[in-house]
């Protein structure tokens, strides 16, 4: 399953994006982030984003101000005329606001998404349709709105006269000190969250300092106490904010969600910087300058060796589609390096106690962003169409995400055989995408093997059959299931409706857990025996166990790279897991794809809540004696590790299930 609904990233992302005042300043840097852009299509969807959002949000002001007016009028006894002055004047106002707003939504927005363009598509594509929604979600903490700007303060001081303007101080006074009230309450648990968060992730910081530095007891407790006050200082800023935000609310919006008792607003971009910034700091005041180099050169190594990773595993997620050989990955890894070190969305500035997925998209980007007259001379002829042709593979993927449209009226009345033709419709449209989704992975098989053997023309035209042959098989039972799948969820459906109820199934209803039963079928490993020799066979297959080497340690490196942000590791530590997560990798892998329903673009290592299963599997001594005591102690009292070792429980009955029935 796909673990964050598109819908539900964005609203994640303009609430994590929300700029705010930094704990310090961040000293502004001659190289600025370059800015994101979203390709011609990307470029012109996001304008016309933009502008309806613009004219969303005016009205929402406009109806604001002619609230604030009628209040104003009802407590003060403002005449017609001195109301029409003030929503003139509110009008003003506004205008003077939009563009600054859209400046700022403007760059939020580029600033967060740094992923493939055609998942801005996807972005934008199921935002436009609900424009009127985020137009009310006042997430631009450093924007004074118009009722708080001071010209419309001036306005209604110069409207109203003496008496008029104490009235109105009075109930200003008694609305702050009424949300003063309210808010406080409900904000209390959050702050201390805020707090015990940022106290954890500053003492992970000291205990991987500790990895690196031998601290004194002086050093030690003025780090401890920084912890304190930094802690101290971040949750003071997430209240201002947050106060600030839940203030800029229409009245209804915030209370629904004071009723809710739920209201989440992440640390931005800026506030990290700071903190990170404010820590380097002051640890550079305790420590002395051989400690401080000694934990920089640390800090680099960590950074470099996360690119390797990220390289590495760009590599292998093309293996996939691509089938290189050894010396193809050995040559492609450096130039994909380098693209990596661009895509900052791999790098999280994020506390460490924050959920981070990785996404398919983001390597592919990366692959995209290299030189083609770097790639194309590394690759075959084959090989070379699969690497051009991935971007429109990605493009045709994200239109099935599009939104629905409202179904036309229909001519005629509307029968359930309608509903009936409609999901046919729909299943053999799903079938097709399955069809080619699988026939595509067992042809690049075909194109691997000869490659590797040198079969001639007429024996890869057989194999091509047998592999189409294989699929076949394959839909057939698929399609069964999926027909039970999609009718069990279609209960009551009809003519009027079936359109919009077929269109809102989740993508991960159409799972491919199937995709590795095609090389399974007797049509295609009867193909094989007969088309290849035993000598062609085993050249091949020695190609495909160095592919599968590859690609699990790249696996267990990104398992590893991801424990490293959250626990930093010494290279010694790194050193003696590195083995026994690979084992657990080549082992179990198989069996933790299996255990969950995910979208072609989500493998289970490239998700937070699911790539360290691994570790469970690493008995509690073991992991113990190479775990510090604070770093065992901070990984045992996490989600990760609740997660992991409940997961892990039915993971080992699959894998028994699995190798028993390979056995028979």
């Amino acid at each position: 399953m796909r673990f964050f609904h598109i819908q539900a990233a964005i609203v994640l992302l303009l609430v994590a994006a929300t700029a705010a005042e930094p704990v310090v300043a961040v000293e502004k840097k001659e190289t600025a982030k370059p800015r994101m852009t979203f390709g011609a299509e990307g470029e012109a969807k996001f304008a016309e984003f933009l502008k309806k959002l613009r004219e969303a949000k005016q009205k929402i002001w406009v109806a604001g101000v002619k609230t604030e007016v009628e209040t104003m009028a009802k407590a003060t006894g403002l005449d017609g005329e001195a109301v029409k002055a003030l929503e003139a004047a509110g009008q003003k106002v506004i205008e003077s606001c939009m563009d600054g707003w859209v400046e700022k939504i403007d760059g939020l927005f580029r600033r967060e998404t740094n992923q493939d363009p055609e998942q801005v598509l996807e972005m934008l594509d199921q935002l436009l349709p609900m424009v009127d929604n985020y137009a009310t979600q006042d997430f631009v903490a450093d924007f004074v709105a118009p009722l708080n700007r001071p010209s419309w303060r001036e306005a209604v001081q110069v409207t109203l006269n003496t008496d008029q303007n104490e009235v109105w101080a009075k109930v200003q006074d008694e609305r702050q000190k009424s949300f003063e009230k309210e808010v406080g309450e409900f904000l209390k648990p959050q702050i201390e969250s805020t707090r015990e968060a940022k106290k954890t992730e500053i003492l992970a910081r000291i205990a991987s300092l500790k990895l690196v530095v031998e601290l004194s007891k002086e050093a030690l407790d003025k780090l401890e106490a920084l912890a304190k006050t930094m802690a101290d200082d971040a949750a003071e800023t997430w209240r201002k904010r947050t106060e600030k935000i839940l203030q800029s609310m229409g009245a209804d919006q915030r209370r629904q969600i004071l009723k809710a008792g739920r209201f989440y607003f992440g640390t931005n971009e800026e506030d990290l910087a700071g903190q990170k910034n404010a820590w380097k700091e002051a640890v550079a005041k305790i420590i002395s300058p051989e400690e401080l180099k000694l934990w920089q050169t640390g800090e680099e190594e960590q950074t470099l060796r996360r690119t390797r990773i990220l390289g590495a595993m760009t590599v292998a997620l093309l293996d996939e589609k691509l089938a290189l050989n050894a010396a193809q990955r050995e040559r492609l890894q450096p130039i994909l390096e380098r693209a990596v070190q661009n895509q900052p969305a791999m790098f999280p500035q994020t506390g460490s106690e924050v959920y981070f997925n990785f996404s398919v998209p983001m390597f592919f980007a990366a692959a995209a962003s290299a030189s083609p007259e770097e790639i194309k001379p590394l690759l075959d002829e084959r090989q070379w169409v699969h690497w051009q042709e991935g971007a429109e593979v990605r493009r045709a993927v994200v239109r099935r995400a599009k939104p629905v449209e409202k179904p036309k009226q229909p001519s005629r009345p509307v029968e359930l055989e309608d509903a009936e033709n409609a999901i046919s419709e729909f299943l053999h449209a799903r079938t097709a995408t399955q069809r080619k989704l699988l026939l595509a992975g067992v042809l690049t098989q075909v194109e691997d093997a000869a490659r590797v053997t040198g079969l001639t023309p007429d024996a890869v035209s057989r194999l091509q059959t047998a592999a189409r042959g294989a699929v076949e098989e394959v839909l057939e039972t698929w399609r069964m299931s999926i027909d039970q799948t999609i009718h069990s969820q279609l209960v009551e459906v009809t003519g009027q409706n079936v359109v919009q109820r077929l269109a809102a199934i989740p993508d991960y209803s159409f799972q491919n857990g199937n995709r590795g039963e095609v090389p399974r079928k007797a049509m295609w490993v009867n193909a094989i025996k007969r088309e290849l020799s035993d000598a062609q066979q085993t050249a091949w297959q020695k190609e495909i166990g160095e592919r599968m080497r590859f690609k699990e340690k790249a696996i267990c490196s990104i398992i590893l790279t991801e424990f490293d942000r959250k626990n930093q590791l010494s290279p010694q530590q790194w050193e003696k897991l590195e083995p026994m997560v690979g084992a657990l990798v080549k082992d179990y892998s198989e069996d933790i794809a299996g255990m969950f329903s995910s979208s072609d673009s989500t493998p289970w290592y490239l998700q937070s809540y699911m790539m360290f299963i691994p570790f469970a599997g690493i008995p509690e001594a073991d992991l113990k004696a190479i775990l510090g005591k604070e770093q065992w102690d901070r990984w045992a009292q996490s989600n990760d590790f609740s997660n992991s070792t409940n997961y892990f429980q039915n993971v080992q009955q699959n894998h028994k299930q699995r190798v028993k029935a390979l056995e028979k």
